[in-house]
């Protein structure tokens, strides 16, 4: 498999999980170097400050080392609530939670170089948000 091609046979089915980050912080993946990640879906779960704010966030799919794939939830979260988010390949959004679960879609075939960086991104987080570790599931190939 040549450098930036995207592979002719199936991957491996990984695990991806960020720092558990401090408060205030919205979680982050670097990937590793020499791989090819082809994106399935990710998730994290935050529980809201007390503040009064009205948070929406976001996920961060990189394309050749840059931010390309900026998608936000559709729900956002409020004040003392906690809430967990998912970003699935192919998936229709929803515009509401259900059991403190939301739902986003993603695109299909996203794939992603090593070294890259996936994060979520907050509009209007507060100091006290707490995150909690960022899962992001992926089909990986390791590159020569």
């Amino acid at each position: 498999m040549k450098h930036h091609s995207i592979p002719d046979t199936h991957g491996r089915l990984r695990v991806l999980v960020s720092a558990d980050p401090p408060a205030g912080v919205d979680p982050s993946i670097t990937t590793d170097a020499n791989v090819r990640l082809r994106f399935i879906s990710a998730f994290a779960t935050v529980i809201a400050a007390a503040v009064a704010a009205t948070r929406t966030p976001m996920l961060v799919l990189p394309g050749g080392g840059a931010r390309m794939a900026r998608i936000p939830s559709l729900i956002t979260y409020l004040s003392g609530e906690t809430k967990t988010f998912y970003w699935i390949a192919g998936q229709p959004d929803r515009t509401a939670a259900v059991g403190g679960f939301c739902i986003s879609g993603a695109p299909l075939d996203w794939y992603i170089q090593g070294g890259d960086l996936i994060e979520i991104i907050t509009d209007q987080i507060q100091a006290a948000d707490n995150w909690g570790t960022l899962q992001v599931y992926v089909e990986e190939w390791i590159e020569e």
